[in-house]
């Protein structure tokens, strides 16, 4: 009589037992069956079954591991109890069964389920991309030479993309200055490519994009073969959501290797300009690397949008209005991918450095500070915001117009100015500056309880140091440039002081030898007044001709004038 053995199911949560026909009668089958069920040949209840048999249903609040470990530490001790696993000749089937189908039902999910396809890699999608990134070695110095030499000169690193007319490198613009900022500033130079194999290629600075902080390289074609420049495509664009590929560089001590990033869109904005963010953070070294589409094509390059107050934190009274920003320091930006339809204009024409034009820009002249809400309490003021008038500069545009310190004005040109904090007086310099010069403006100034409106016509902002003309005379080993605003103010020395400034001196060269020092301020030349930087070319062209064995330079040092006794060695020149 053919006996019946147990076969275990799983039946979504539960577990059911199901009795079948075994295919065979032998007696190990109905032995394994006694051993485990009943005698009794009709369908066992659930109540028949051991224990250990009896499975327990699954809840989300019960733990499947614990569970498992629990049935089974009972199973074992209940079928080792009946001795049924150490009997000779017991079929142990039912329990290999049953042990198996417990532990599966006790798995999580994911462990049961069959893996995922594997995402297929970068690989060729990417290569092009890397061709087109470049580490970008270059040096900082102080626009204004510190007496008796160049000064401190700070190592720089920076990832480029070779971009638009053959040659051409798109970096970050953070570490160029603006023509605005004044003595104190870093400028960069000595721009080097680092290729494949270590060795260097000089490339030249030829413009900055202000708006955009991103700056233009030059490099001879000829030496960067190994390069490609990224073909960008003005219809691609992105949405939330998008995979994207940011392609930058491994630092040094990884001989600059491409290093890929995955990320996704997490936000598109339109203002100030079309930007996307991203969902992972970047290393400083993808900072100016090529973002490519999950197919490879380029969208754009990593940029950074600066904040407001990236150049102005911790000065109270600061010199924004004065000269059109203050003094350079640190930029603070938020990265984003800049799409090619943002920079496209530039990367066929870059804005020339030696072309920025300081009369396009307008000028009003004034120190300031936000008006804070602690202040518009104070006075009563409702207004969103303003600028207060800390002070006024001789001679400029606000002069003219009247203003004085302690007015504070709530808008400029019929736009509110909603400035409370330091980092708010950006706005006030964007009105200033992209309104122009020589237009005539209205300002709405709170003045000793009432508004009234003040008409004031702007100026184009002083020569400043960063656009200053220098000259060089290489006999005498010095290098000068003609005073400016900047300059005087920071120097505290009168307006009226007139003379060109000694910004760099050769190391040994006659000059340096005789007492000269960098920021000493040239007044005379061999009796000669010298009052502005044409006046000292002059002078010093009739020197080289004459060749005298000596020249009495007469200059202005640390508010105090003194002659300086020149030797020159003519012999072999």
């Amino acid at each position: 009589m053919a006996g019946r053995s147990p076969t275990w199911t799983l039946s979504g949560r539960s577990m059911r037992a199901s009795w079948e026909k075994s295919a065979t009668g032998s007696s190990s089958s109905r032995a394994g069956a006694a051993c485990c069920t009943s005698t009794s040949s009709s369908r066992p209840t659930r109540r028949a079954l051991p224990r250990p048999w009896i499975m327990t249903r699954m809840t989300t609040r019960s733990s499947p591991t614990t569970m498992m470990v629990r049935e089974i530490s009972t199973m074992t001790a209940s079928v080792a109890s009946r001795k049924c696993l150490f009997r000779p000749g017991r079929v142990l089937f039912p329990l290999a069964v049953s042990l198996g189908v417990l532990v599966a039902a006790s798995l999580p999910a994911p462990l049961l389920a069959s893996p995922p396809p594997a995402t297929p890699g970068y690989g060729s999608l990417v290569e092009e991309g890397q061709a087109s990134v470049v580490a970008v070695r270059f040096q900082l110095r102080p626009k204004e030479r510190p007496k008796g030499g160049e000064g401190q000169k700070v190592r720089r690193l920076v990832c480029g993309v070779l971009a638009g007319p053959p040659g051409q490198i798109i970096i970050s613009g953070d570490f160029f200055p603006d023509m605005d900022d004044g003595p104190d500033a870093m400028e960069p130079f000595d721009f080097r490519l680092v290729m494949p194999g270590g060795d260097e290629v000089p490339a030249e600075a030829i413009g900055v994009d202000r708006e955009l902080n991103l700056a233009f390289l030059h490099a001879s074609p000829s030496l960067i073969r190994s390069f490609r420049a990224a073909s960008f495509d003005p219809s691609v664009q992105a949405a939330v959501g998008d995979e994207v590929i940011v392609v930058g560089l491994l630092p040094e001590r990884y001989n600059f290797s491409k290093a890929v990033y995955p990320a996704r869109i997490s936000a598109v904005l339109d203002q100030p300009r079309r930007m996307y963010s991203l969902d992972i953070p970047l290393e400083d070294l993808a900072i100016g690397g090529l973002v490519l589409l999950r197919d490879g094509r380029p969208l754009g390059i990593i940029g950074e949008d600066l904040l407001s107050e990236d150049r102005i934190q911790g000065n109270a009274a600061n010199i924004l209005s004065l000269l059109g920003s203050s003094n350079q320091g640190p930029h603070i930006g938020y990265p984003f991918v800049f799409p090619f339809s943002v920079f496209s204009r530039s990367l066929t024409n870059p804005p020339r450095l030696k072309d920025e034009r300081r009369e396009t820009r307008g000028w009003l002249g004034i120190t300031m500070q936000p008006l804070s809400r602690d202040l518009a309490e104070y006075w009563s003021i409702s207004s969103r915001g303003g600028v207060i008038v800390a002070g006024v500069v001789d001679g400029s545009p606000a002069s003219a117009a009247g203003l004085s310190p302690g007015d504070v004005i709530l808008g400029v040109d019929g736009q509110e100015l909603p400035v409370r904090e330091t980092s708010d007086l950006a706005q006030m310099q964007r009105l200033i500056r992209s309104a122009g010069a020589g237009r005539a403006i209205p300002l709405s100034v709170w003045r000793e309880g009432a508004v009234r409106t003040v008409e004031v016509r702007l100026s184009s902002s002083p020569v400043t140091a960063t656009t200053a003309q220098e000259y060089e005379d290489e006999q005498f080993g010095l290098k000068a440039r003609e005073l400016t605003f900047d300059y005087l103010q920071s120097a505290n020395l009168d307006r009226s002081t007139r003379g060109v400034l000694i910004i760099g001196l050769e190391r040994a060269g006659w000059a340096q030898v005789s007492g000269l020092q960098t920021r000493d301020i040239i007044q005379k030349v061999a009796g000669e007044p010298t009052p502005d930087l044409e006046s000292f070319r002059q002078a010093m062209e009739k020197i080289e001709k004459s060749r005298p064995r000596e020249v009495m330079f007469f200059i202005l040092r640390e508010y105090q004038t003194r002659f300086v006794r020149v030797k020159a060695d003519w012999r072999g020149r």
